[in-house]
């Protein structure tokens, strides 16, 4: 990748993007004030969120998921 070129994309969108092409589809997590605008992008993104209560039921969830 030519490290001259600008891109518009931001950091979130980029991580969307890897997560889908790597085959992800769902995503667990809680939501929060600092992470608002990452969630804007997941709602207009391949991936659906679940979302959960607390930190640590969204990592039992997605544990669960994928042992599915």
């Amino acid at each position: 990748m030519d490290s001259n070129v600008i891109t518009d994309k931001t950091i979130g969108q980029y991580l969307i993007d890897r997560l889908c092409e790597a085959g992800a589809r769902h995503c667990f997590g809680v939501p929060g004030d600092y992470i608002l605008g990452f969630y804007d992008l997941m709602v207009h993104s391949q991936l659906t969120h679940i979302d959960t209560t607390r930190e640590d039921t969204a990592a039992f969830a997605a544990d669960g998921y994928a042992r599915l």
